[in-house]
C-alpha cells in the first residue's frame, strides 16, 4: 500500500494531517520510531514522536506526534517524502488500524515484536508497555503469589482496586483467595489461553492469560478492558504477550521468578494479610523459635526503586543465623529468631550498622514477639521504625522500634487530643525563664532526666561542675515545685520533654 492509501483508511483518526506526500514506495511494514534504530528500514511505515527524528537520516515514511509548531511541520516535510502528523492520544490506535491495513498484526510477528522491545531496552516495563499501546489497555504483570512484578504506564489505572494493589506492589490474602474462587479461574485451562474474569468488586472486565516457566504455572498477564472493548484480537494476542513475557524472564530477568523456600512463603502469606490459623494446614509442620524479631530492610538511596540487593538476605545471615527473608514491595521483611533475650547485642547492631553503611541500607528492628503470627504487625513496627527515627535521629541506619515507640504512640493520642494537654506545666515555665534570663534550666532537667538523674553524668553532659549542675537543680525546684525524688513525677517529666521532641518534629517536617 501506498501512504497516501494508508492515511485515507485512517479516517476515524481525526487529529490526522498530511503534510507532505510524495508515494515514495510501496509500504509492506509498520515499525516504532526508537533511537538507535539504525538505518531506517525500506518499505516502513514509521511511528513515533517527533523529537526522535534523525535529521541526517530519516525515514521515507512516517506518522509523527509532538510537532511543536507549523515551523518545525514545514522542515520534516522538506526531510521526508511521505509525512504526517497526529495527536498523541491517537498515535497507538493509528499504529493498529495500519498493522491491520498491512496484515502485520498476527500473533507471531507481535511476539517478536515484544521480545525486541525487551532485548534493546533490557526493561520488562517497556515490553509491558509496548503490549498495552497494541492492546489499547492496561496490562498488569503478576507471577503466582500475585506480587505485581510491572505494569503498563501508558494509561491511568482508575479501577480502585486494582489501583490500590499497584500502590502496594501485590494482591492481599483476601483478593487472591476470592480471586481464585471466581468460577472463570477455578475453570481455566492450563494453557495460556486468554480468560475473560469479572468480579463484583471491580467495574472492570479482566482478559487474563498464564505463562509457564519449566511447566509450571509462574504467573498471569492481565488486561483491564476500559480504553477498547475486549475483542477477538485481544484474544489473539494476549497469549503472545504470555509468552514473550515468559521467554524475556528466562533470557533477560531469571531473578524476578525464584522458588521462595517454604517459611519465607509463609512469611509472605502473613505479610499480605493472610492469618496463621488459616494458612498452617497448607505449610505443614514449620517451626519458628519462642522469641523472635521482625527487620524492615530497605535501599537510603531515594532513587532505587528495586530495593536491596540480592544479596542482602545472606549478609543478614551471616550476622544474624536463624533469619528468614522475603521480598515485600520495594523492602526485605525478615524474622529472626533469638536464642535468648529480647534484644540484639551490642556487636549485632554494630554489625548490621556495618551493612547498612556498606550496602546503603536503612534497617528497622521490631520490639519482641512471642507467636509468629504476629510477624505483619511486628514487620510494620520495624518499617515505622525507620520513619520515625528519621524524625528524631540524625542519620539513622539501624533503628530500633523500642527507641521510637513512644514517639508513634504520640502521634496516635495527637490525632484524639491535643497533645500539649499531656505536657508537664513545668516545661513551658521554664522555657519562659529561660528567655527572660538567658538561663539553661530547661536543658538541664531535660539531661538530668535522661540520665536517670545521675549528677555525674548529667554535668558531664553539660560540661559544667557538678556545684554549678547541685545550684540550677535547686532553682529548678523551687520554681517550680517539682519533687525529683518522686517516680511518678520522673515519669511525666521524662513524657513530656518526649512530647516537646515531637512536637519540635513536626513542626519542622
Amino acid at each position: 500500500m501506498y501512504f497516501s492509501e494508508i492515511i485515507r483508511s485512517m479516517s476515524d483518526q481525526k487529529s490526522l494531517r498530511i503534510i507532505h506526500s510524495k508515494d515514495a514506495s510501496d509500504i509492506g511494514k509498520v515499525a516504532m520510531l526508537d533511537p538507535g534504530i539504525g538505518v531506517p528500514v525500506e518499505n516502513t511505515l514509521y511511528f513515533g514522536y517527533a523529537p526522535r527524528i534523525d535529521r541526517h537520516n530519516p525515514p521515507e515514511h512516517c506518522i509523527l506526534t509532538a510537532v511543536q509548531s507549523d515551523e518545525e511541520a514545514e522542515t520534516l516535510s522538506s526531510l521526508i517524502p511521505d509525512c504526517a502528523i497526529i495527536a498523541e492520544d491517537e498515535l497507538f490506535p493509528a499504529i493498529n488500524t495500519a498493522l491491520s491495513l498491512l496484515g502485520q498484526f498476527h500473533r507471531h510477528d507481535f511476539y517478536h515484536e515484544l521480545m525486541e522491545r525487551a532485548k534493546q531496552s533490557k526493561s520488562l516495563a517497556e515490553m509491558i508497555n509496548l503490549a498495552a499501546a497494541r492492546l489499547e489497555n492496561s496490562v498488569i504483570l503478576l507471577d503466582t503469589d500475585y506480587k505485581i512484578l510491572t505494569r503498563s504506564t501508558l494509561y491511568e489505572i482508575t479501577d480502585p482496586l486494582w489501583a490500590e494493589n499497584i500502590r502496594q506492589g501485590y494482591c492481599s490474602y483476601r483478593f487472591i483467595t476470592e480471586s481464585e474462587n471466581i468460577d472463570a479461574v477455578k475453570n481455566a485451562p492450563a494453557t495460556s489461553a486468554a480468560v475473560v474474569v469479572t468480579c463484583y468488586a471491580s467495574p472492570l472486565r479482566k482478559l487474563a492469560s498464564k505463562f509457564f516457566l519449566n511447566g509450571k504455572r509462574a504467573g498471569f498477564v492481565v488486561m483491564l478492558e476500559k480504553e477498547t472493548p475486549i475483542g477477538a484480537l485481544h484474544y489473539k494476542l494476549l497469549p503472545a504477550v504470555s509468552a514473550a513475557v515468559r521467554d524475556a524472564i528466562i533470557q533477560y530477568f531469571p531473578y524476578l521468578i525464584q522458588d521462595e523456600p517454604t517459611r519465607a512463603k509463609y512469611l509472605r502469606a502473613l505479610l499480605i494479610g493472610a492469618k496463621a490459623e488459616d494458612i498452617n494446614h497448607l505449610f505443614g509442620d514449620l517451626t519458628f523459635q519462642p522469641r523472635l524479631l521482625a527487620l524492615c530492610v530497605r535501599s537510603s538511596r531515594p532513587s532505587d526503586s528495586k530495593g536491596p540487593g540480592e544479596d542482602i538476605l545472606d549478609q543478614l545471615s551471616e550476622i544474624l543465623p536463624d533469619v528468614t527473608g522475603t521480598r515485600h514491595a520495594d523492602c526485605l521483611a525478615a524474622a529472626v529468631g533469638m536464642d535468648s533475650g529480647t534484644r540484639l547485642s551490642g556487636d549485632d547492631i554494630k554489625e548490621l550498622r556495618n551493612l547498612a553503611v556498606r550496602e546503603s541500607l536503612h534497617i528497622g528492628i521490631s520490639g519482641a514477639f512471642m507467636d509468629i503470627g504476629d510477624f505483619a504487625a511486628s514487620y510494620r513496627n520495624a518499617k515505622n521504625a525507620i520513619d520515625q527515627a528519621a524524625l528524631y535521629q540524625e542519620n539513622p541506619l539501624v533503628c530500633l522500634y523500642d527507641d521510637v515507640s513512644f514517639y508513634e504512640l504520640l502521634g496516635a493520642a495527637d490525632a484524639k487530643k491535643p497533645i500539649l494537654e499531656f505536657r508537664h506545666p513545668a516545661l513551658r515555665l521554664l522555657n519562659d525563664y529561660d528567655e527572660q534570663h538567658q538561663a539553661d534550666l530547661y536543658a538541664t532537667l531535660e539531661a538530668y532526666i535522661g540520665t536517670g538523674g545521675s549528677v555525674r553524668e548529667t554535668a558531664e553532659k553539660l560540661f559544667i561542675h557538678r556545684n554549678s549542675l547541685g545550684y540550677r537543680l535547686s532553682r529548678i525546684k523551687e520554681l517550680t515545685a517539682l519533687d525529683l525524688e518522686d517516680n511518678d513525677t520522673l515519669f511525666r517529666l521524662n513524657v513530656s520533654f518526649h512530647i516537646d521532641r515531637y512536637l519540635e518534629s513536626k513542626k519542622n517536617s
